[in-house]
């Protein structure tokens, strides 16, 4: 198993309390396991790991091993905080409590979740780069599939997408649900003027070949990429959708005074001056990387755009200056 006793989930966490029972979170670790790290680095990775675990595994599989396991018990954690008081029995469903514990707070739970979740995705985040950065010494890893799917844009974590320009605090939760706008935007706003460069940047990219002025053109496609992607998302991120509907997105814990976190929508005026903000530094942006393919037409065989006098005589087009 990735965790066989309650002092490894106390190593990673350590609010966890020694004494808690395997069998209390195998279900929560599971879910954990197989909702997020295995379709992050594949079965087969997976298994290997969780094999050399119990034997000598090296100090890069280590630290790979104490990645993974530090996820799962994020994610662990976060689905556990909500039952972990409440007891099914056949007389029904109750809540613990003891002579001197009592169940804690909502607005403690929602902490302790928030804190988890984000813990779970920028510890799984990490283990894929790490993997990422030594290839050779995961072969399971290097030729999957799910290798492929995490390299399969021109951004692909969330410190990338931080380097680029826009602050997400390197939160990799929220970077995972950018990466849905992210594809649409390098197909419907980049593609159209790289062409076949932003097939050649991407292909460089899982290789790990990128040329000199490949590396410094992609960091000006990052930028473009990263803007739009914010622009774009924000419509999206401002509401909730789920099976009863589509709702304005809201968050609220009730209780007393002291006990309450309210946090609502952005309005629309801000939501508008923040997306068009975006744009246009995108639009600039995306003006750089024209420039910067015109200079080195030569290494990337870019068709440089003929120039249009519209004042050229027996033309029809024609500028009118007050």
């Amino acid at each position: 198993m990735l965790i066989d006793n309650p002092e490894e989930i106390k190593k990673h966490n350590s609010a966890v309390g020694a004494q808690v029972e395997m069998a209390n979170v195998k279900s929560y670790l599971d879910d954990a396991i197989n909702n997020y790290l295995i379709p992050a680095i594949g079965y087969a990775t997976f298994t290997a790991l969780v094999a050399l675990k119990s034997s000598d595994p090296s100090d890069k599989e280590k630290r790979a091993i104490d990645l993974l396991q530090k996820s799962a018990i994020g994610f662990m954690i976060y689905n556990w905080a909500d039952q972990g008081a409440v007891q099914i029995s056949n007389s029904g469903i109750h809540v613990y409590k003891g002579a001197n514990q009592l169940p804690a707070s909502d607005k403690k739970i929602m902490a302790l979740k928030k804190q988890n979740i984000a813990a779970g995705y920028n510890a799984l985040e990490m283990a894929v780069s790490f993997l990422e950065d030594h290839l050779e010494d995961f072969p399971a890893y290097a030729g999957s599939s799910e290798r492929s799917a995490n390299l399969a844009l021109l951004i692909n974590t969330s410190a990338e997408f931080q380097n680029a320009g826009v602050d997400i605090r390197k939160d990799a939760r929220l970077y995972q649900t950018l990466r849905i706008t992210q594809r649409n935007v390098e197909d419907s706003l980049i593609e159209p003027t790289l062409g076949e460069i932003k097939q050649a940047l991407h292909l460089g990219i899982i290789a790990k070949n990128l040329s000199a002025v490949q590396i410094e053109l992609l960091k000006k496609v990052r930028k473009a990429v990263a803007f739009y992607t914010m622009a774009e998302a924000i419509p999206d991120m401002a509401i909730s959708i789920d099976s009863t509907g589509i709702y304005e997105l809201s968050e609220t814990v009730g209780g007393i005074s002291g006990n309450v976190e309210n946090r609502s929508s952005a309005g629309d005026k801000r939501l508008a001056i923040a997306m068009s903000s975006f744009y246009a530094k995108a639009e600039a942006q995306m003006e750089n990387i024209r420039k910067y393919l015109v200079a080195h037409a030569g290494d990337f065989a870019y068709a440089v755009p003929e120039e249009v006098n519209i004042n050229q005589p027996g033309s029809n087009v024609y500028s009118f200056l007050s």
